[in-house]
């Protein structure tokens, strides 16, 4: 039997009205779950921060000096900064370069952070968002260009802070590009320096090391582990641990071309996979204490959790998030989210019944049991 449990389909027995009444059951517990409410990451970010939007809209940026100085914990802010983020992409090229300008003169730690952020997109209104053999010669030159005065206005910004808010070094991440693992590595011990398990931080350098940008195809997993064995317990980094994953197999997917069958093999179906996501689980589930960002972390949990077959395990956060999943994140290998989230709630609710009832007909049907292997009669 190999690892996830695949056994050879043999020929068929004739199925018991045991079996038969087990399937009916299955079907009427699937049917019993509630539809899935799908929310955005991006409308999840926004919820919290329209004081902010507003700010930024009237140009008031006193205002939203004294907005990001009140947010009590670092998991507002990665919630703020996102929305913050996402505003300056939605506004256009040209607003945004105004918005520029009058964050320069403004002058503030927080102006001069978020000028760093709106010059990492100006890079990118530059390059363009073909493939690197499809960017022109000028494309490069202002993409370089944006990106060394981004570096130059997250300095001015962690100077201003008196080198004690992470998170101009965090937002800063996206200007290391290019520059290879090492220089993104070596950029994230700046922000880990002040927090060193601040989520947004581990997010923006796992995002910065992909292979499609770095080249290298180890460092993601590495990382993956490296959060799930020594992150704080109970600490929301501990979900980037699944993220690395996530981004490791999309890269696979995307880039290396390959199935979605293979990435998974190649990624969530190894000892290393299973060991991440199930450590990680482990040292999060029932020890973090909550907050705005939960509904984001325990859907990566359900989502990988799921992928590695782990099924009682995902199940359970699926029941816990009562069926709430991330559009983003549900949707990378199917039509729509609710396609993929059934899809895999099914699966897990299938496998879990069949293996606290166990039947013979267990032993000839090609079930994905995961890592625990089939039940023993």
């Amino acid at each position: 039997m190999a690892f996830f449990g695949r056994r050879n389909r043999k020929q068929e027995p004739e199925e018991s009205p045991e079996y038969l009444a087990r399937e009916a059951e299955m079907d009427r517990l699937t049917a019993a779950e509630p539809e899935p409410t799908v929310v955005s990451i991006e409308d999840l970010a926004k919820s919290i921060a329209p004081p902010m939007r507003e700010a930024l809209s009237n140009g008031d940026l006193g205002a939203y000096d004294a907005l990001y100085q009140a947010l009590a914990s670092s998991e507002e802010r990665v919630m703020w900064l996102n929305a913050a983020t996402w505003y300056v992409d939605d506004i256009g090229e040209q607003a945004r370069r105004e918005l520029l300008e009058r964050c320069l003169r403004h002058n503030s730690a927080a102006s001069l952070m978020l000028a760093s952020n709106i010059a990492l997109s100006c890079a990118f209104d530059e390059r363009g968002s073909g493939t690197a053999d499809q960017v022109t010669d000028a494309g490069k030159l202002g993409f370089a260009s944006w990106n060394e005065r981004a570096r130059d206005l997250m300095e001015q910004s962690a100077k201003l802070s008196n080198y004690t808010d992470p998170f101009a070094y965090i937002l800063g991440h996206g200007a290391t590009v290019g520059g290879g693992t090492e220089s993104s590595l070596e950029h994230a011990k700046k922000w880990q320096a002040i927090d060193p398990w601040n989520p947004m931080g581990w997010n923006n350098l796992i995002r910065q090391v992909d292979a499609r940008w770095s080249g290298d195809t180890t460092i993601l997993p590495q990382i993956a582990l490296y959060i799930a064995e020594n992150a704080p317990e109970g600490h929301p980094v501990l979900a980037e641990a699944v993220y690395a994953l996530n981004q490791h197999w999309n890269t696979l997917w995307t880039f290396g071309e390959l199935s979605t069958t293979d990435a998974d093999k190649a990624v969530w179906q190894t000892d290393h996979g299973v060991h991440v996501v199930w450590t990680a689980f482990e040292r999060f589930a029932g020890k973090y204490e909550g907050g705005i960002r939960a509904i984001s972390l325990w859907d990566m949990f359900a989502y990988g959790l799921s992928l590695v077959g782990l099924h009682e395990e995902a199940l359970s956060v699926m029941r816990q998030q009562q069926s709430v999943c991330i559009e983003q994140r549900w949707s990378m290998r199917y039509t729509t989210p609710e396609e993929g989230y059934e899809f895999r709630r099914r699966r897990a609710i299938r496998v879990s019944y069949r293996r606290a009832h166990p039947l013979p007909e267990d032993a000839h049907e090609d079930v994905e049991w995961g890592p625990k292997g089939a039940p023993v009669l």
